[in-house]
This record gives C-alpha cells, structure tokens and sequence, in this order.
C-alpha cells in the first residue's frame, strides 16, 4: 500500500509538470503601424493574385521571398487588443476576409466579423516582428493556413500540431 501511494504521488507530480512546461504563453504582436510580410514554412509568403474585391490570398515559392518589402498592415480593430484587420497596402478599400471559406479581398466593412482575426504568437518582438503566429477567423474560429507554395491561404480546423496554420510576421 505504501509503495502505491508513493508511486500515484510521483506520478502525479510528473504529470503535473509536464503539463506546466508544455503550456506556452501567446503574446498578441505590436506592428506599430508597420508595413509587414506573412509567411510560414508550408507554403511561403502572402502574396495577391489580383488588386480587386474577390481576388484571392496565395502563397509564393520561398525562393520569391522578400523581407523587405511589407504587401500587408496588421492593425488592431480597436475592440480588444487582439483582434486585428489584415488589409494589403497597395491597395485602398479592402481587407482580407474568409467570408467564402478562402482568404481574399473583400470591401472594407468594420462590423464584418469575416476581417477580423485573433493573431496569438509564441514570439513576439519589439521592433514589429512575431513568430509561431495563428491568425484565427473571427468569424468561424477556423486558423489560416497554407499547405503549399502557391496554394490559397483558408481556413481550417486549428490544430497545434499543423505547421501550415504558423506564420511569421516581419516588419518591413
């Protein structure tokens, strides 16, 4: 008897730590008004595959990658501190949205809950900069994702096992 209170208290204790170590803090990132880019080792970096309502959010090849340059303004809605719009730079009067189960362009609307997301990052810089990012629909709870280069970014199931739902976000 002795013996198995001695084990399930050891056992117990392991467990518990395990789970206090696993659990990671998010942080919600700061973009400071910054141009950015969006990519993840799945599929690459966000990029447009045209300037109008309904086109749609791809990923490029990772040799196509540019650091340098921000396409994107990751901005707080301004009804919590982390819900954000995603809208492109090159182009006025549109957000990203996943109102028809794809991220694209959509007109600017700022009770569409289809361009709002919750972006929650293990890494989250000073400068701008964020990493192991999930950008969550607002609307459906579903995390953006990217399976491949050239792939359209949409929205699926979060799953913390799913390298395609983690992005990194770099100010330009």
């Amino acid at each position: 008897m002795v013996f198995s209170t001695r084990f399930i208290n050891t056992l117990t204790f392991i467990l518990t730590a395990s789970a206090a170590l696993l659990h990671v803090q998010a942080c919600n990132p700061a973009f400071q008004g910054r141009a950015v880019t969006i990519s993840n080792g799945s599929g690459g970096e966000w990029m447009l595959a045209g300037t109008t309502s309904g086109s749609s959010v791809l990923t490029q090849k990772h040799l196509n990658v540019d650091n340098t340059v921000g396409e994107w303004t990751v901005a707080l809605d301004g009804s919590s501190t982390s819900v954000y719009t995603i809208k492109p730079v090159n182009v006025a009067g549109v957000a990203v949205s996943t109102a028809n189960n794809q991220a694209q362009l959509a007109t600017t609307a700022a009770s569409d809950s289809h361009q709002k997301y919750t972006i929650d990052c293990y890494v989250c810089g000073t400068n701008g900069d964020a990493d192991g990012c999930r950008i969550i629909s607002q609307a459906s709870s579903s995390c953006l994702s990217a399976v491949g280069p050239t792939q359209i970014v949409a929205p699926f199931g979060c799953n913390p096992r799913a390298p395609a739902q983690y992005w990194t976000i770099i100010a330009a």
